[in-house]
């Protein structure tokens, strides 16, 4: 079984040369850092939930680690 070579790119790289669109009913909706902050969190224990040890992502796809 082969070790994981990681490949490090910051957020900034990730979502560069990329294009999103914010839905009309979203559009006044304003981030607060509590809202951000909870962002990270659902991220981070979704992660952590899903997480196996010798688990692959499916075939075309990526796996962000946080």
């Amino acid at each position: 079984m082969s070790g994981i070579t990681p490949n490090y790119r910051s957020i900034r790289q990730l979502l560069q040369g990329r294009s999103f669109s914010i839905d009309e009913y979203q559009r006044e909706y304003k981030w607060e850092r509590g809202n951000v902050e909870e962002l990270i969190t659902d991220l981070l224990t979704t992660f952590f939930n899903d997480y196996r040890e010798g688990h692959t992502a499916p075939a075309g796809k990526s796996r962000v680690v946080v």
